[in-house]
């Protein structure tokens, strides 16, 4: 069988594959489309994880009795690390060995209009490492270990988590629109859900939310298609309301007063987070031969997406634990200014090759109550200046077959920039290799080769390399 390798936003390999509405989904259709044969098969066929499946693939159903109207599958993904482990990004997992993913998926094709999609997933992927500061603005104090984590989409406890749940309505034979309600990875961005080491861009687009999305797709219709989506959910963080010291107390709705050195922003806040809404617009090719897409996202407040959030809310103070709610909806937190995002997605596919751009962008500068460029002290922060981070990547990868086994080899690069206070290299080197070693069972190597932010931005100064091996099997 021919090797379907990761190489999903720069770094993925090997992960375990989901079934569940992709072929009825906009985003997930953009995604899917060129990533090699595996994504064109039946369900029957494996599909792994790693293989860009990002919500699912569609289980064609058999209307006869309810037991066929009901799919489940799953998988597991064990990893093992070896080389440096204590820089403490955000996105790389730490633990020396661990079960990255264990996952079952449940898709229930309830009549021919409506579907409902249920993910359970487990990991004991590393959280924040023993040693590193989660007090506000803990750059400040020591540039390592970071207090990056693996993930920010699950339950800081641990444990089984509801990844997913949501009730999709779509009839795409009779009408090119959906609509998606419930917990979902909105399109924002695009990435793999457990890779063994995150991208780049994934850490600061990775946005799952209880959220509402209507979207259209008219890829099937016509050698070139149109997609798009806009989506809908509740912020996590409340947004403060600005005020100054005067004679007789506080006046809201004021700028902070000059004179304040903390990072903690003041003020009151709002009642509940303002809702966040987004947009998404594509077009694109598909063809077993020769495939390809450019999309480009946009979502009203960075605040959503999880990385972000967890960056901002240890900086300011106002989430110094970085704590997320049950199953991993972060809450708790404030923020001093909106900042708007951009994100850019671009894939194509020929024969054995295919090639992933990605990009991710802040629009507006944060408030250097809530995020600066460089670290400062405490102290400092006033006259700070804040940060307008993004990230950027490119991967390139290479199916074929050896020893009657599929396999794949890739290389990425990526980078970022005024992204030290969320806890990420200034740049990454990826390398890869994967073979299928039997029916639905893929084996991957992958080498991380990162160079840190210098002293002078807040980082080590220093390059660091890890080396990740993944044995992934599907089931169902």
């Amino acid at each position: 069988m021919k090797l379907k390798l990761v190489v999903a936003s720069m770094s993925v390999l090997g992960l375990i594959g989901s079934q569940a509405f992709a072929a009825t989904q906009t985003s997930t259709a953009a995604k899917q489309k060129h990533h090699r044969k595996v994504v064109h098969q039946q369900a029957a066929a494996p599909v792994y994880k790693g293989e860009r499946i990002y919500k699912g693939e569609e289980v064609a159903p058999v209307i006869n009795d309810w037991y066929n109207r009901i799919a489940i599958d799953g998988g597991v993904n064990f990893d093992a690390k070896w080389g440096n482990r204590r820089m403490g990004y955000e996105g790389e997992n730490n633990q020396r060995l661990s079960v990255n993913d264990v996952h079952l998926n449940v898709t229930a094709t309830v009549n021919d209009w409506v579907k409902a999609f249920a993910a359970l997933s487990y990991d004991n992927a590393s959280q924040v490492l023993t040693g590193a500061s989660i007090a506000a603005n803990p750059l400040s104090v020591t540039n390592q270990p970071k207090p990056g984590k693996y993930d920010n989409i699950k339950d800081t406890i641990g444990g089984v988590n509801i990844e997913q749940g949501y009730i999709k309505i779509a009839n795409l034979t009779q009408m090119p629109l959906y609509l998606t309600v419930g917990k979902q990875f909105v399109d924002f961005g695009k990435y793999n859900l457990h890779p063994i080491t995150q991208p780049l861009t994934q850490v600061v687009s990775e946005t799952l939310r209880n959220a509402a999305t209507v979207g259209f797709n008219t890829m099937a219709m016509g050698p070139v298609g149109v997609f798009g989506s806009a989506y809908v959910f509740d912020s996590p963080y409340k947004q403060q309301m600005p005020a100054v010291i005067v004679s007789g107390g506080t006046v809201p709705g004021t700028p902070i007063a000059a004179t304040s050195t903390t990072p903690a922003v003041t003020g009151s806040s709002q009642g509940h987070g303002k809702p966040i809404y987004g947009l998404r617009l594509g077009i694109g090719q598909e063809n077993d031969a020769f495939a390809w897409d450019l999309s480009a996202d946009y979502i009203y407040n960075m605040i959503g997406v999880e990385g972000v959030a967890y960056g901002v809310g240890i900086f300011n103070g106002s989430n110094a634990g970085g704590i997320v709610g049950n199953n991993g909806i972060a809450t708790g937190g404030t923020y001093k200014n909106r900042v708007g995002g951009f994100a850019l997605n671009g894939d194509l596919k020929t024969g054995p090759f295919d090639v992933e751009l990605r990009y991710v962008t802040a629009l507006q500068t944060f408030s250097p109550f809530d995020l600066t460029k460089n670290v400062v002290a405490t102290t400092a922060i006033v006259g700070a200046s804040g940060a307008k981070p993004w990230a950027a990547g490119v991967n390139a990868g290479y199916a074929f077959t050896a020893w009657e086994k599929g396999q794949d080899v890739f290389l990425g690069y990526q980078r970022s920039q005024n992204s030290v206070n969320l806890y990420l290299p200034q740049s990454r080197w990826v390398a890869g290799y994967g073979m299928d070693v039997m029916k639905n069972t893929n084996v991957a190597l992958e080498l991380d080769h990162d160079i840190d932010y210098s002293l002078s931005n807040g980082g080590t100064g220093t390059n660091s390399n890890q080396i990740g091996l993944r044995v992934g099997v599907r089931f169902g």
